[in-house]
Formats: structure tokens, C-alpha cells, sequence
């Protein structure tokens, strides 16, 4: 018999070759993984704004009007009393099939009915809440100018705009500004539902979170775009400088207001939803020019003799949209603008 012949063993340089290449491997690996995790992340995200966008249409359609930054109460007594105001999620609520919390708030006495449910559809999964428990949310309202602002300054003797936004304060102020109204068909009649934003993310690590169920009791600028926990964005800020400044994912709270910008922790821009119902992703090299017309729904001011006639937009918000031209011609937005 013949004796046997050993096999051949892995030499320690071609163990190391073979550990190097499996690294290699890997460290392609991770990064493929990761951005595909991303990816069906943000497709949730995606999901998510859809969905309330849904809701809007259909609490536009059975009431011919938009929710407000600011709402009246459900419970009819608290609504007469003014002794609180709720934002825009809470409309919304039984188009979402969340009836049950919104008869919650109908038949409480009191402000709140208890700790509001936590909602996945309120969340972006690549900006999760802090506590399972914690009721945040993710979303915003294009709210405009934001609340009853001036310039920038909150002000309870100027009136509302309604080509500032699409969610306008449908709450009021006794003695200074009566509630107001938005629908789809004065969209429609203006700039378009495909053309101007009603709900973006702003939930960046740069923003302090927001809250889609917190009752506001005394607080009349609760949708002022540029406070830190409202679930609003707009225009807000200092023009001084906008046009060479981002206003998607901004991060420049003295110079923009990034408090009251769209923001997100996705790479590269966030998701928005417009009046019609689609989405679309927002990139953050978006000029400011671009952003002012989709966040105003009547995009136009006239000049005659070096005066500008406000229609349906604030002084304000004329000002976001002239950051193009320095006041002497409107920006037409380009399809590729919106693309």
C-alpha cells in the first residue's frame, strides 16, 4: 500500500490575500445594504405624507375648505369658550381612521382627553421619535408667512393673506383678524394644486421636534413658522441674503429660519406632498426663488409707479418671491424646477 499524501495546506500569505478580499467584499457590501435600507425608508416616508395628502383632499371635498395651522377645538363648549386651538393633524383624524381619538377630543371636557396614541403615520422611520410613547411628528403644513407674522414679526392687528400658504389660521383673533379659509378650487384658480406644496418634512436633527396632538391654550403665534416645535413651514427668515442661501435642509438659523424650513435626515432633500395629492422629493439645491412660488399659492404682486399692490400675498411673502428679480419681474417656475 502506498502511503497517502498530505493535502496541501493555506500558506499565511494566501489566508491574508483571502481575508483582504473578503473585506473588500464587505466594505462594498455595507454600503449597498445601507443605502437600501435607506431607500425603503424613505419609501415609508414616501407612504406616509400620501397618506395625510389623501386626507387633505378629502377633508377638502367634504367641507370645501383646508384645515388651518390653527383649529378650533372639536368639543363644541371649548370651541365657543376659545379655550384652545389644535393644529392641522387633528381635522384630519377621521380620514385617517383615527375616529376614535378624534370623538375622544368631541367628548372631553377638557383640553386634552388624556395622552394622545402614538401614530406611525405622523413619523418618518429615518427620523424616529425619541420615546415609543412620545406623540411627535415628522410633517409640516405650509402655513406661508406663518400665522399673523409681519415681516417676520408677530404682529395681532395684520390680517390674513390667503396666497401666503394654503393652511391659514381658521381660528382668529377676536378684535384684531377673523378666521379664514383656503380650498383646493381658489388653489386651483391661482397657481395650480401641482404647483404649490401643502405638507414637507421638518424633521431634521436640527429642529426641535414637533408635535402633531399638543393642545395650545394661549399661544397665538402656535403657527408661526419660525418657533422651533410647529408643525409648520413657510417663510421665515431674513431675505437679506436668501439668494445665496438653501432654504431645503438649511441649516442657518440666523441668516434663514431653518426652524421654519422643510428639512429632513435623508440624504439629499425631503419629501413633500402638493395640493394635488402627489409627492414629490425636494432637493436641496433648490433655488429660493423656486420655493417661494410653490409655497404661495397666488405667486404675483403688480407694480405701478414704483408701488407694489399686494393681492392675495403679505408684504412678506412678496419679498420671498422678488429674491429672483429684486422686485422688477415675477419668476416663472420651469417643469424642471419641480422635476
Amino acid at each position: 500500500m502506498s502511503p497517502s499524501k498530505s493535502k496541501p495546506a493555506f500558506t499565511l500569505v494566501e489566508l491574508l490575500v483571502v481575508i483582504a478580499i473578503i473585506s473588500t467584499l464587505m466594505g462594498l457590501l455595507l454600503p449597498a445594504v445601507q443605502s437600501a435600507r435607506e431607500a425603503g425608508r424613505r419609501n415609508n416616508c414616501i407612504n406616509n405624507v400620501k397618506q395625510l395628502a389623501m386626507a387633505i383632499l378629502s377633508h377638502d371635498g367634504q367641507r370645501n375648505a383646508l384645515p388651518g395651522w390653527r383649529n378650533k377645538h372639536p368639543n363644541t363648549t371649548l370651541a365657543a369658550s376659545g379655550a384652545a386651538t389644535l393644529s392641522w393633524p387633528i381635522p384630519l383624524l377621521p380620514y385617517i381612521e383615527r375616529m376614535d381619538y378624534y370623538r375622544a377630543l368631541e367628548n372631553s371636557s377638557s383640553v386634552s382627553p388624556g395622552p394622545a396614541p402614538t401614530m406611525a403615520i405622523f413619523n418618518c422611520p429615518t427620523a424616529p421619535a425619541d420615546s415609543p410613547t412620545d406623540p411627535t411628528i415628522s410633517y409640516a403644513a405650509n402655513a406661508g408667512n406663518g400665522a399673523n407674522q409681519l415681516n417676520g414679526v408677530a404682529s395681532t392687528t395684520t390680517p390674513q393673506f390667503k396666497g401666503d400658504g394654503v393652511m391659514v389660521d381658521r381660528f382668529g383673533v377676536s378684535g384684531t383678524y377673523a378666521a379664514a379659509s383656503v380650498s383646493l378650487d381658489f388653489i386651483s384658480g391661482k397657481d395650480g394644486t401641482a404647483n404649490t406644496l401643502v405638507l414637507a418634512e421638518k424633521s431634521s436633527s436640527n429642529v426641535q421636534p414637533a408635535w402633531w396632538s399638543e393642545p395650545q391654550t394661549t399661544a397665538i403665534n402656535w403657527g408661526a413658522v419660525g418657533s422651533a416645535a410647529n408643525p409648520v413651514f413657510g417663510l421665515s427668515g431674513t431675505t437679506a441674503t436668501l439668494s445665496t442661501l438653501k432654504v431645503i435642509n438649511s441649516n442657518n438659523a440666523a441668516a434663514v429660519g431653518h426652524r421654519g424650513l422643510p428639512s429632513s435626515n435623508h440624504p439629499g432633500g425631503v419629501v413633500a406632498a402638493y395640493c394635488d395629492g402627489h409627492t414629490a422629493f425636494l432637493k436641496d439645491s433648490m433655488s429660493p426663488w423656486v420655493y417661494a412660488q410653490l409655497v404661495t399659492s397666488d405667486s404675483q404682486w403688480i407694480i405701478t409707479g414704483g408701488t407694489v399692490s399686494y393681492t392675495t400675498n403679505s408684504a412678506w411673502g412678496n419679498e420671498w418671491l422678488r429674491t429672483y428679480s429684486s422686485g422688477t419681474a415675477a419668476y416663472i417656475l420651469s417643469e424642471s424646477d419641480i422635476q
